[in-house]
């Protein structure tokens, strides 16, 4: 099979196993509309679609396993109804693009389950917060280093003499409304985690990828160093770039936020924010 023909070939399976209407309408009519060339085997395609559909569905455990534990016997359920809407996803999302790599299957589920699952996000509150926990382990666990000019530990400026402070880029930070180290614990050590309750906490949780590990970490920070991390994140910020910017934000005199910036940059280093 020539490369249009494997491409063609993706596309229409991509079609049939992501587009519910579609595939409503080839089962209805026994063939595959815009493609006369090819002839439609319901069976061969009912073993296909089941043999992907478990596939799909241990992908997801996988990304997701604490969440599929929680929700038990439903997760199945929405996963299923999870695929059939991941074309319309992919489009909205991705501006119309038709490309859909299977290996981001899970990226797309936090939006979905926020959406489509209201009984289950009221009955669990928590639960939007742990499926964009997982989301984001996968996704730091995939990503994708900068480029090796961009990874030096410090850079000096020649003129002021600065040193300044790279950024770890596999690093993200949310405003939880629940503690999800907690969470997780509770989970882990429950046989019937549907069964648990939490109450509402929030916080602010920086999650990051050790460079030397690739172990993913969940730290919890206030919200003046979720601002400085950020500001930092921007590109050649110096500790009196950061000092200048905690001025506007808290009430220390000077000299003691210059200590504090100092301290809190250190601890930062040693928490492998900054790399």
């Amino acid at each position: 099979m020539d490369h249009s023909k494997l491409r063609e070939t993706e596309e229409i399976l991509l079609r049939l196993f992501t587009d519910r209407d579609y595939l409503n309408q080839v089962s209805s009519e026994g063939r595959l509309p815009d493609y006369p060339n090819y002839s439609f085997d319901r069976r061969g395609a009912s073993i296909y679609a089941a043999v992907l559909q478990t596939n799909r569905l241990e992908t997801m455990k996988a990304i997701y396993p604490r969440t599929a534990r929680v929700l038990a016997d439903q997760f199945e359920r929405i996963i299923k109804d999870y695929g059939l809407a991941l074309n319309k996803l992919v489009k909205s999302e991705t501006a119309g693009t038709k490309n859909f790599l299977l290996n981001k299957l899970g990226i797309y589920f936090p939006k979905y389950f926020q959406l489509t699952e209201q009984q289950l996000s009221s009955k669990y509150p928590y639960l939007q917060n742990l499926i964009q926990f997982e989301a984001a382990t996968a996704e730091l666990a995939d990503m994708e280093e900068k480029s090796k000019a961009a990874q030096t530990d410090k850079i000096v400026s020649q003129t002021a003499r600065q040193e300044w402070f790279r950024v770890n880029p596999c690093l993200m930070i949310f405003p939880f409304q629940y503690d999800i180290a907690e969470l997780i614990r509770a989970i882990d050590e429950s046989e019937n985690p549907g069964d648990l309750q939490f109450p509402a906490q929030e916080m602010v949780m920086l999650m990051l990828r050790n460079p030397s590990t690739y172990k993913i970490r969940l730290l919890e920070i206030n919200s003046l160093t979720a601002l400085l991390i950020e500001y930092a994140a921007g590109g050649n910020r110096s500790i009196e770039d950061l000092t200048a910017i905690a001025q506007d934000h808290c009430l220390l005199p000077a000299e003691s936020l210059n200590k504090h910036i100092k301290v809190l940059v250190e601890e930062l280093k040693n928490e492998f924010v900054f790399v």
